[in-house]
């Protein structure tokens, strides 16, 4: 008897979504996901698994890292999210694409392998807060 963690539930929301606008009965031509203000560690995670079902992508990580979570009754708990890679490691898991990223450093060896790689098109970027979501409606209305 599993219950999913909510984190995940939430992640498949996203990508009920993503499925939901694919297959519709006139289906999107291209399908953008925004994770701002909260919602970015859900984005990354369900732009893992839908594979080339989404064009563009802008997520604001705030720094969350899943090895922060100390409560196992936190919304944001997702069991073993910590262990091979954290947020970074989801981020570089999902297709090449368009992708723009706030709220972490280029330090980082996951996103470092994705902007060398000649088919990510990887944008970081150092804003925070109202600054990013700015900056990443501005990103996505240049990408439609």
């Amino acid at each position: 008897c599993y219950n999913h963690a909510v984190f995940a539930q939430r992640v498949h929301d996203v990508l009920t979504v993503v499925k939901f606008a694919r297959t519709m009965d006139q289906p999107a031509k291209r399908i953008t996901l925004a994770g701002l203000n909260g919602g970015g560690a859900w984005v990354a995670a369900a732009r893992a698994v839908c594979g080339t079902a989404v064009d563009c992508t802008a997520v604001d990580t705030q720094g969350f890292r899943f090895g922060q979570v100390l409560d196992l009754h936190s919304p944001n708990f997702l069991p073993g999210g910590a262990k091979y890679g954290d947020l970074p490691g989801m981020l570089a898991a999902g297709e090449p694409g368009t992708v723009w990223i706030a709220g972490e450093t280029g330090d980082n060896a996951f996103l470092k392998a994705c902007q060398q790689d000649s088919h990510w098109h990887l944008t970081l970027v150092s804003k925070t807060g109202a600054d990013a979501t700015s900056a990443a409606v501005e990103y996505l209305a240049g990408h439609l």
